[in-house]
């Protein structure tokens, strides 16, 4: 008995791990210490549910930087 319960919570782990882990994209940039560029930084989450959705823009700062930048704001 015990045997067909830990395979079965092995398959309902193994579901759950896969399920939740797909459907994200990442996109991480070569980062440089030298890289003075800044760049537009786009941050939230956009689902099939209805809205609202929040989307937060902020420009880059250097990597050694270690504060957080202005939100960009007027943004169309």
């Amino acid at each position: 008995m015990t045997g067909k319960l830990y395979r079965y919570g092995l398959f309902v782990l193994i579901f759950l791990v896969l399920a939740t882990g797909s459907c994200v994209e990442r996109i991480v940039p070569d980062l440089d210490e030298e890289d003075t560029e800044s760049v537009l930084v786009v941050d939230g989450t956009i689902t099939d549910e209805s809205g609202p959705f929040r989307i937060k823009l902020s420009r880059s700062v250097m990597v050694n930087l270690l504060f957080s930048p202005d939100p960009v704001t007027d943004a169309d």
